[in-house]
């Protein structure tokens, strides 16, 4: 057993719980799913919130006439603020020796811990698809992403669940097609997302099976949807099907707030950019209000989409 039951420094606890964490992280990571590991951009931040300059697509301009001016940008755009937002779990126990117990990156108590956070990234990372973007050199301007139809002009990122081949409404209402996985392929390359890659998913396993009854009723091939039988991620139609439960039914959620409906999420890796301290914050000492030992876990996290062209939500009855 480590020294640490007979080792009362507050200081060394904390460093012992910054040791395991590591190591907790990794085997908890087998068996719980990232489910956007591999799938977006990551990066570190300490502090309340950090800016990102030239973030997402930089469009060039074509010199028509011989010695015309050439169009000036603000260096300061575009720019886009990612706020850390705090998560935090405190837990008493009765006696010092209870906290020593927990320390082990075997312990139920740190891979519990590691489990939440796995949860939240996932939490933060959904929630940005649809979330408002603080930018501007001043934090003055606000990127939406815009609740209509599809439309290049117009700035629409949906594809409604009654969608008809040109995006429009006023079709048959349905789950999800593999006509609505083409249109959402064909919206991300008309808006000059690299049409050669193999994007994202995120949806439920309903969509999963809507795939699997019309494949069925068609009698194409089962195989590549059959695969996620086995609970891991799967490519079909040039997505990479990514099951997330925060993609649940929605109440009168589409766009004319009449039908129930899951808003699927299709993207390329770089749609989202996710930022965490590098470890959660550990912190045990003695309540004297409770008279008990705590432990203070506080974990910072955030995220933000890099540009509202690399978003397609598809709506799936």
């Amino acid at each position: 057993m480590p020294t640490y039951y007979e080792n009362t420094s507050l200081a060394k606890i904390n460093e012992a719980f910054y040791a395991s964490w590591d190591a907790t992280l990794r085997e908890v990571l087998q068996e719980t799913k990232d489910v956007y590991a591999g799938h977006v951009e990551v990066d570190q931040m300490e502090g309340e919130f950090k800016a990102y300059r030239w973030i997402g697509k930089i469009d060039l301009v074509e010199q028509k006439v011989r010695g015309e001016d050439v169009p000036a940008e603000d260096p300061e755009f575009p720019t886009r603020w990612v706020y850390s937002r705090k998560f935090y779990k405190r837990v008493l126990f009765d006696t010092f020796d209870e906290i020593a117990m927990n320390i082990s990156a075997q312990s139920p108590f740190m891979k519990a811990m590691a489990k939440g956070v796995v949860r939240l990234k996932n939490d933060v990372i959904h929630g940005a698809f649809f979330a408002d973007v603080v930018g501007g050199k001043n934090r003055t301007n606000t990127y939406s992403l815009r609740a209509d139809t599809f439309s290049i002009t117009s700035g629409g990122r949906y594809i409604p669940h009654d969608t008809t081949n040109s995006f429009a409404k006023g079709g048959t209402s349905s789950g999800l097609t593999t006509e609505k996985l083409i249109l959402a392929r064909q919206a991300l390359t008309a808006m000059h997302n690299d049409p050669n890659q193999v994007f994202n998913l995120v949806c439920s396993p309903k969509q999963v099976s809507d795939l699997l009854r019309e494949a069925k009723a068609k009698e194409h091939s089962l195989q590549m949807i059959s695969d996620m039988k086995t609970g891991e991620m799967f490519t079909y139609l040039g997505f990479n099907f990514l099951i997330d439960h925060n993609v649940s039914l929605e109440a009168n959620g589409d766009l004319d707030k009449d039908t129930a409906i899951y808003r699927c999420v299709a993207f390329p890796n770089d749609a989202v950019l996710y930022v965490s301290n590098p470890k959660p914050i550990f912190r045990v000492d003695f309540n004297t209000d409770k008279a008990m030992w705590q432990i203070l876990v506080a974990a910072y996290m955030g995220a933000i989409r890099t540009d509202e062209s690399k978003v397609v939500v598809i709506e799936c009855a």
